[in-house]
């Protein structure tokens, strides 16, 4: 039976491991300085379909899928047939009016 004993100094670590703590926030600084700040929403906020189709609502804009394609009423009549890209730039262009975030990364 092999005893293991309990160590009562503080072992040095492996050579393999090394200590990050002065690396970390040389690495954040890095990515800061070459991709900006990460953007912040606000709590609860996602892209999910039934939350941008509430928000859009509260704006005035009807927003449904069909058959997996995105359409757009801005009151009466026929809806518009319009790609995601347009959707984002359409919740961006409130967001923004409303000083908030844009989804879409580099929208200003």
């Amino acid at each position: 039976m092999i005893r293991a004993e309990a160590s009562t100094t503080q072992d040095a670590p492996p050579a393999n491991i090394r200590s990050l703590g002065a690396d970390v926030s040389a690495l954040v600084d890095d990515w800061i300085a070459k991709h900006g700040r990460p953007r912040r929403f606000e709590r609860g906020f996602t892209t999910e379909y039934l939350n941008l189709k509430l928000y859009l609502a509260r704006h005035g804009v009807t927003f449904d899928l069909a058959s997996n394609q995105c359409m757009i009423s801005r009151g009466p009549g026929r809806p518009k047939t319009v790609e995601w890209a347009k959707v984002w730039q359409l919740v961006d262009e409130f967001r923004r009016a409303e000083g908030l975030e844009p989804i879409l990364r580099g929208a200003k």
